[in-house]
């Protein structure tokens, strides 16, 4: 059996928001052998920090992303970009920078053979072993994502080959795309658009494979639904974090038929029931 770990980060609001949640579920419903890095903002999630199963990094400790905010935290072209856009997400570099420099930073840590990268909004609901995870990453492919056609990934959850040769190059051309400002001449500066870029130029020089865990998924709706991580965990993308479970349009939308108990008796979007 491959050996597992799963990296996750979160701001001081996300944890109190949602991050706690994730954590506390990660230690009720995961494997006991799958370890959790968890990069965290400012102060310490105290709750958690003895527990074995769990290594918390301070992220804004780390020199790489020190330096991007040094260079880019008051950017006016940010600025701008995210003042005038209809979703100013799609240009929130400072925010979704984090992720992809948790992501590689882990890299140079982890001994694990697979590494699951999760949004902290995920929590589970049943249990998540070893042996589900591995099966989610092919030997045949280095990396698995909630793919859409015609869009962007849903990168709420991926997962690499660790010890693949081309491992290391994708941590580096990832974070690279950040730290060298390449992401300012992208369509979208965040982290789902730019690991597409990264993922279809390594694809198209044949140095990875890629599979996706929602085949057929196209834009709008909830592609978690799709996949089978929703077979035990639910995904509060966006405004679901009101509701605290995803929203009964979600199911209709995606057009599946989850049997899981959680999935029944759902909150609607519109909070009427």
């Amino acid at each position: 059996m491959n050996k597992i770990d799963i990296v996750t980060s979160f701001s001081q609001a996300g944890y109190k928001e949602y991050a706690k949640r994730f954590l506390e579920t990660f230690l009720e419903y995961f494997d006991h052998e799958i370890k959790l890095w968890v990069f965290y903002e400012r102060e310490q999630p105290e709750k958690f920090m003895a527990n074995p199963r769990i290594a918390f990094v301070n992220l804004l400790s780390a020199p790489v992303l020190a330096g991007f905010l040094r260079e880019y935290g008051n950017n006016a072209l940010i600025k701008a970009r995210m003042a005038s856009a209809r979703k100013p997400f799609q240009f929130d570099a400072l925010k979704f920078c984090r992720k992809v420099f948790a992501i590689e930073q882990v890299s140079g840590m982890t001994t694990a053979d697979k590494l699951f990268w999760m949004d902290a909004d995920l929590y589970a609901f049943a249990p998540v072993t070893t042996g589900f995870l591995d099966s989610l990453l092919p030997a045949d492919a280095f990396l698995c994502h909630i793919g859409r056609e015609g869009y962007h990934s849903e990168c709420s959850m991926m997962g690499f080959h660790v010890k693949h040769s081309a491992y290391r190059e994708f941590m580096d051309r990832y974070a690279g795309i950040y730290r060298t400002g390449r992401f300012l001449k992208e369509a979208e500066w965040h982290d789902s658009f730019l690991f597409d870029i990264i993922r279809s130029e390594m694809e198209a020089e044949r140095k990875i494979t890629s599979h996706s865990l929602t085949p057929g998924a196209r834009r709008g709706g909830h592609p978690w639904l799709l996949s089978p991580m929703a077979s035990c965990m639910d995904n509060l993308k966006g405004m679901r974090k009101q509701s605290g479970k995803s929203w009964k349009e979600d199911l209709e939308k995606a057009g599946v038929k989850r049997t899981e108990k959680h999935w029944e008796d759902l909150p609607s979007r519109t909070g009427k029931k």
